[in-house]
């Protein structure tokens, strides 16, 4: 792959754009939405209206954010084979990009990374190339930014393959691939701005800000539920992060959270379980349960932190949502320490209590004594 080519400067599309819209996101979020003129409209396999493919890309993803990996795999290999003999190479395309999708939730960076190389690299050209290439482009980089060599040495070179991404879809009218888009380079933003000083944090957190309006706008445009219910869901976790500062442990552990940040938080949080309830798929319960494990730390409640943390690595253990079992390891251990090392200060504090009590009442019966 060259990674050498010239990305698609922001301000060329900035200058073809026709209007801004203001959109409200949670009552207090607004984000200037860009929208360039005459955008392409997807049609085909990729447009979500035909139901054969809707149907099958919807039970695909069920499969995959429910940890049913078995059920994913015969499914998709399958359907490549299927519409590899009807010669529909975008829909081709699109399965192993889906099926890229699994190897990453298990943590088989190799499969995925290999996979999406060869969408990115293929050859003759399908109907929608652009957009296919786009999307492989954008899920490389959500792959590689959960390998920390890519999140800490080599931030440009994923941006520069956002970019890329962004300059495919540039004249397509693709909300669900704009969301997805928007969503991982907010990502990125945010593993960029935790590795900055404290005071240099400003502006790359208004990147990521930004970027997560953006998607929320974009996944507003399609109509699908199953496309709403992920992105969305995604993105206000994400939000719920940034408020919390808790992306890392690294970051946890500065506890720089104010009450007005706990408070977005707990906002973000809220619309995910009463807008999508009992509809949110068993992954994203997990980074759920893991997001709300931090904001209890924020609020000093570490057992309940703790319980939080438990819940979600027990959930990436048994459905193979091999990604997270790290974090929610660190993030097990971490308040665990926390809880101990409160404990030993309750301890302590009750003993020094206890000897300032019992001098206390020595001298005050020795003074007595004396005066009777």
């Amino acid at each position: 792959m060259d990674d050498q080519a010239e990305p698609l400067n922001e301000t060329r599309e900035s200058k073809q754009a026709e209007r801004e819209e203001v959109v409200a996101v949670c009552n207090c979020l607004t984000a200037h939405i860009e929208l360039p003129i005459n955008r392409i409209k997807v049609r085909g396999c990729l447009s979500g209206k035909i139901s054969e493919f809707e149907k099958l890309l919807k039970t695909l993803e069920s499969y995959q954010d429910n940890g049913m990996f078995k059920k994913h795999d015969r499914l998709v290999n399958w359907a490549i084979h299927h519409y590899e003999e009807r010669k529909n190479f975008t829909m081709v395309l699109t399965l192993k990009i889906e099926k890229s999708a699994t190897y990453s939730y298990q943590d088989n960076w190799n499969h995925a990374k290999k996979l999406l190389n060869s969408v990115i690299n293929c050859d003759p050209l399908p109907e929608y190339s652009d957009i296919v290439k786009a999307r492989a482009y954008y899920l490389l980089v959500a792959h590689m930014r959960r390998k920390e060599e890519y999140r800490k040495s080599k931030t440009d070179l994923l941006f520069k393959f956002l970019e890329r991404s962004k300059c495919l879809l540039h004249n397509y009218d693709s909300p669900e691939d704009w969301a997805e888009l928007y969503q991982t380079n907010g990502c990125v933003w945010m593993d960029y701005m935790s590795q900055l000083p404290i005071d240099k944090r400003n502006v790359e957190e208004e990147k990521a800000m930004d970027c997560f309006r953006r998607a929320i706008y974009h996944s507003k445009q399609d109509d699908r539920e199953r496309v709403q219910m992920k992105r969305q869901s995604y993105v206000h976790l994400k939000f719920a992060m940034m408020h919390l500062h808790c992306s890392t442990i690294a970051l946890a552990q500065e506890n720089l959270c104010t009450l007005n940040d706990i408070k977005e938080a707990e906002k973000h949080l809220d619309i995910i379980q009463s807008k999508f309830g009992d509809t949110i798929p068993k992954a994203t319960r997990m980074l759920l349960s893991k997001t709300q494990s931090d904001l209890f730390y924020c609020q000093g409640q570490y057992q309940q932190a703790k319980d939080k943390a438990e819940d979600a690595h027990e959930h990436a253990l048994h459905h193979q949502f091999n990604t997270e079992l790290n974090t929610l390891k660190e993030r097990k251990d971490f308040y665990l320490k926390k809880l101990e090392t409160r404990g030993r200060i309750q301890v302590f504090f009750c003993w020094f209590l206890f000897v300032c009590l019992f001098f206390l009442k020595v001298g005050t019966h020795g003074g007595t004594s004396r005066i009777v």
